[in-house]
C-alpha cells in the first residue's frame, strides 16, 4: 500500500513539474534565464536545444502565442506584461531559430509539423519583433532546407507575405518578406501562379516609392528573372510528356507575357525605374538590372510608352548616360555590353518617340 502511494505522489509530481514549466511563462521563467521583474535588465541565457526537446520548445511556445494573442484581445495585458510575453516568446524562437541551423535539426523541426505550429499559426502575430524573427526562420529553413521547406510550406504563406510587404511600415520586415518569395517564387510556377491569382503584380510597384534600394534592386532581380523564365517556357518546343504540358498551361494561365502590355503594368514599371534610377549611376551595380528591365519591357510597352514625356525623357537619360566616356571603364567591370544596349534604348527612344499621344 505504502508503496502505491509513493508511486502516486510521483506521478503527480511530475504531472504538476511539466505543467508548471508549460503555464509559468511569466510567473516562473526560470528555464530562459528572464528577469520579468525589470524588463529593461534581461539576463539572456540561451539554451541549446537537443532534438529530443524539440517537441517541448514548440508546444511551449504555441501555448504562449494563443494565452498572449487571447490576453491582447481581451484587453488584459499590460504595456510591460506584453513586452514581457514578447522578450520570452523571441527567447524561445531564438532557441529554434539555433536548433534550425543543422540541416539534420532543419529536418527534424519540419517532419514534426514546426513549420505549420510555429511559422503558419503565428505569422500574423500582433508584435513587430517576433513577426521578424519568424520571417528570419522561414528563410533560414529555405536555405538549410531547401527541397523540404519547398514541399512543406504551404502556398497560403504566400498571402502573408504579401500582406507584410505590402502593409508593415517596417522597411527591414518589407525586405525580409520580399526577401523569401525572390527565393521561393523563381522557377516555381505553383507559387507564382498562386501570387498572380490572388493579388497581381500590383501589390510590387505600387509599394516602390515606400522602399529602399536593396528592396528595389531585389524586385529588379526577381522581376527580371521571373520574365525571362516565361519567355524561355513559352518559347520552348512542347514535350510529350504530361508533366512538361501542364507546366506549359499553368504559365499561360499566369498570362505574365500578356500582362506586360497593359498600361497598368508598364506604368507601374516605368516608376519602378524611375524611382531606382537616381541611385543606379552612383556605383552600386543596379545598373545591369535597369538595363535587364528596359529590355524586358521593350517589346511590350511600345504602345503604352508612344508619346509619354516621361518614359521618353528617363530613358533619354539613361541612354545619355550609357554614352558617357568617362564611364566606360565602369561598364566594362559590370560585364555592360555597351553598344548592344546603345543601340537597342536608341531604338526604344525613337518608336515612342514616332507617334505622340495625349499624356494619361
Amino acid at each position: 500500500m505504502q508503496k502505491v502511494i509513493i508511486d502516486v505522489l510521483l506521478i503527480f509530481f511530475i504531472v504538476f513539474t511539466l505543467s508548471t514549466r508549460c503555464f509559468a511563462y511569466l510567473e516562473d521563467p526560470i528555464d530562459y534565464g528572464i528577469n520579468y521583474e525589470d524588463p529593461t535588465e534581461q539576463s539572456y541565457i540561451p539554451i541549446k536545444l537537443m532534438p529530443h526537446e524539440l517537441t517541448e520548445a514548440m508546444d511551449l511556445f504555441q501555448f504562449t502565442a494563443d494565452r498572449a494573442r487571447k490576453q491582447v484581445r481581451d484587453g488584459i495585458l499590460t504595456q510591460e506584461e506584453t513586452l514581457n510575453v514578447q522578450v520570452f516568446m523571441s527567447q524561445v524562437l531564438d532557441d529554434i531559430l539555433d536548433f534550425v541551423q543543422d540541416p539534420n535539426n532543419a529536418y527534424n523541426f519540419l517532419n514534426a509539423q514546426g513549420f505549420d505550429k510555429i511559422v503558419t499559426r503565428n505569422l500574423g502575430v500582433p508584435f513587430d519583433v517576433l513577426r521578424g524573427r519568424l520571417l528570419v526562420l522561414i528563410k533560414t529553413l529555405f536555405d538549410v532546407a531547401p527541397t523540404t521547406t519547398k514541399t512543406v510550406i504551404p502556398l497560403g504563406i504566400l498571402d502573408k507575405l504579401v500582406d507584410i510587404f505590402e502593409q508593415d511600415d517596417s522597411l527591414m520586415i518589407k525586405f525580409q518578406a520580399m526577401e523569401i518569395m525572390s527565393i521561393w517564387l523563381p522557377n516555381n510556377v505553383q507559387a507564382q501562379e498562386r501570387v498572380m491569382k490572388q493579388r497581381g503584380l500590383e501589390p510590387f510597384y505600387k509599394q516602390i516609392s515606400k522602399l529602399d534600394v536593396p528592396s528595389i534592386t531585389m524586385i529588379l532581380k526577381l522581376f527580371n528573372n521571373i520574365i525571362t523564365e516565361h519567355m524561355t517556357a513559352r518559347n520552348k518546343k512542347i514535350q510529350k510528356s504530361k508533366v512538361d504540358y501542364t507546366t506549359l498551361k499553368r504559365y499561360q494561365r499566369i498570362a505574365l507575357i500578356e500582362r506586360m502590355s497593359t498600361p497598368a503594368v508598364c506604368n507601374g514599371l516605368l516608376n519602378i525605374l524611375a524611382d531606382i534610377w537616381p541611385f543606379a549611376t552612383e556605383g552600386n551595380d543596379t545598373l545591369p538590372l535597369v538595363v535587364d528591365l528596359i529590355q524586358n519591357i521593350k517589346p511590350h510597352c511600345y504602345k503604352v510608352f508612344k508619346g509619354r514625356s516621361k518614359a521618353i525623357a528617363l530613358i533619354s537619360q539613361i541612354l545619355s548616360y550609357l554614352r558617357d566616356p568617362t564611364q566606360h571603364a565602369y561598364f566594362e567591370s559590370l560585364n555592360l555590353n555597351v553598344t548592344e544596349v546603345n543601340n537597342s534604348l536608341t531604338d526604344f527612344v525613337e518608336n515612342i518617340k514616332a507617334i505622340p499621344r495625349f499624356e494619361l
